[in-house]
């Protein structure tokens, strides 16, 4: 079974780059790469509901 972790918010507040620290280490993601994603991810979104599979995608060559 997957793992799912994600806080939502609401209206307009951006995700703060910690709890996407949070989130991406719990599956064990960390480096430069993981800083990169945080930095654009917080930028762009308002949630962190496809964070993880969105790092995967673009910074560890996975794809979805």
């Amino acid at each position: 079974m997957e793992k799912v972790v994600s806080i939502t918010r609401t209206g307009k507040d951006k995700p703060k780059k910690e709890d996407c620290r949070k989130i991406l280490s719990n599956y064990g993601y960390t480096g430069s790469s993981v800083e990169e994603c945080i930095e654009e991810w917080c930028k762009k979104q308002y949630t962190t509901a496809g964070l993880v599979k969105y790092y995967e995608a673009y910074y560890t060559g996975r794809g979805l």
